[in-house]
């Protein structure tokens, strides 16, 4: 409906659509969220490592929050500064990305650029960084990011929505998935 194959809609009808389809994708992550929870508590979080460009996992992050940036005002950048392929799970990669970014895009003002950056920091290691404009975390605060159900406004009034499951996810999956590539890694080498 909101992209027109109904027919054009009136402007209040169309508001209307864009909000459904925004609920409807806000439901679908929260389920595959809870899902994601369950397979990690229960050790069956399977990843399937590829070797992929940056660009591969950084446009797909960027292109699936179009319209969240768009909708909160801000622009969203890349920065690949590095062509050096790397070996990954690309679906939970940009989960993990898009967690990190979603969360920017949160807490950045209006009318400010939120920057996806791709470095080569080390000898066979990529750095991924995002850059914001937003107001920080207090140190006193940082230790609690990273929970399951952790929000550091927990409060009813909290002008930001979310469930504090993001980056609890992203850290379960970068952790072991850092353990697995290393001892693939030196068999991969081996063999290469």
């Amino acid at each position: 409906m909101e992209g027109g194959r109904l027919g054009p809609l009136s402007e209040r009808a169309q508001r209307s659509a864009h909000i459904a389809r925004s609920e409807s994708e806000r439901l679908i992550r929260l389920i595959n969220n809870i899902l994601d929870i369950r397979k990690i508590e229960a050790g069956k979080l399977k990843l399937k490592f590829e070797e992929l460009t940056p660009r591969e996992i950084v446009d797909p992050a960027i292109r699936s929050l179009e319209n969240m940036a768009a909708d909160c005002s801000v622009k969203l950048v890349s920065k690949i500064n590095t062509d050096t392929r790397i070996f990954c799970d690309k679906d939970r990669i940009i989960q993990v990305l898009t967690n990190l970014v979603s969360n920017a895009i949160k807490f950045s003002p209006a009318n400010s650029d939120i920057v996806l950056s791709v470095t080569n920091s080390a000898p066979g290691i990529t750095r991924f960084s995002i850059s914001d404009n937003g107001p920080g975390i207090p140190k006193e605060q940082q230790s609690k990011l990273f929970r399951l159900f952790q929000q550091l406004d927990s409060s009813d009034s909290r002008p930001k929505g979310g469930t504090g499951l993001g980056l609890a996810i992203s850290k379960s999956i970068v952790k072991p998935a850092a353990k697995q590539l290393k001892k693939f890694s030196r068999r991969y080498y081996a063999f290469a």
